[in-house]
């Protein structure tokens, strides 16, 4: 009985964060429930809303269904990538190579041609040899394709064969492609990324969706950022804090940072796979017990 009451409770949250106007940040340590959150959540709403999960280390298998590998295309969407793979700079040095090599590239093997050319330019050498260190490792990891591609409306893709740094670069520029060519969708459709830090440069996932939240909103999609704790940057921080919050047990030290900045005090007391929720348009804390397994 209690288990059921448990799971209905878990239920009609997973429907109201669907109706919700705001994106979702499920926040906890490794091994705290946030993966066994998202997991459930999609069993729950895979019949009204669409998900594509970006599988990381293959946590995800078999809840939504196709599993795709990645696939990147070549397009026009390449513009934007060194905001992406230097989203605090800005990368103005890569921006100019890589529009230099879009003039004549039709493909990627046209465009890696193009930049190697650079690298002898001393003017454009430190740009190129940016963007070739990031991209020329997928290429060769068979994650670039020169035909049209189309991720299904639902889908895993899984970046679990590709090694560290290659899932790194791959996952960065499917965003960049995914945000690229977004258009409005039927129904509500929830992109799942996981957030991963690279030694000494931080957080890569959150500076680059941060600021895409609102316009990734108008087009039907929701996001949800699957992140161990919040980013140092105040306004990156700060407009997480505006989204829907899922807060698994952070630990003794960080639950009473999250109390004294805003927190529920339930923060504090939370056990195994208790999950304290910030309902953003309601404004409103919710504790409940996140399911194990769904009957």
């Amino acid at each position: 009985m209690i288990k059921r009451l448990r799971e209905r409770r878990f239920r009609n949250l997973c429907f109201e964060l669907a109706a919700s106007s705001k994106h979702i940040v499920v926040l906890g340590p490794t091994r705290s429930g946030k993966t066994t959150f998202v997991r459930n959540m999609a069993r729950v709403l895979r019949r009204c809303c669409d998900f594509v999960i970006l599988d990381m280390y293959g946590e995800y298998g078999g809840v939504v269904r196709p599993s795709v590998r990645p696939r990147i295309p070549f397009g026009p969407w390449l513009r934007n990538l060194a905001m992406v793979l230097r989203p605090a700079s800005g990368g103005v040095e890569m921006t100019r190579a890589v529009y230099r090599a879009l003039r004549r590239a039709k493909g990627w093997a046209d465009f890696l041609a193009e930049l190697e050319r650079m690298t002898v330019d001393w003017e454009l050498r430190r740009g190129a040899s940016a963007v070739l260190s990031r991209v020329e490792p997928l290429h060769y990891a068979g994650v670039l394709v020169d035909a049209e591609a189309a991720i299904p409306q639902s889908c895993t893709v899984d970046f679990s064969q590709l090694n560290e740094e290659e899932k790194a670069y791959a996952m960065l520029m499917t965003l960049t492609w995914l945000f690229g060519g977004m258009r409005k969708w039927p129904r509500r459709r929830f992109i799942v990324v996981e957030e991963f830090r690279a030694t000494l440069l931080g957080d890569q996932v959150t500076p680059v969706v941060a600021p895409m939240l609102d316009r990734v909103a108008r087009t039907n999609h929701r996001l949800v950022i699957v992140t161990q704790s919040l980013p140092p940057n105040r306004d990156i921080r700060d407009t997480l804090l505006q989204q829907n919050i899922v807060v698994f047990h952070p630990g003794d030290v960080l639950a009473w940072q999250y109390y004294l900045n805003g927190f529920h005090r339930d923060v504090m007391s939370l056990k195994g796979h208790e999950a304290l929720v910030y309902m953003a348009d309601q404004r409103k804390w919710k504790k409940l017990k996140v399911p194990e397994t769904l009957d």
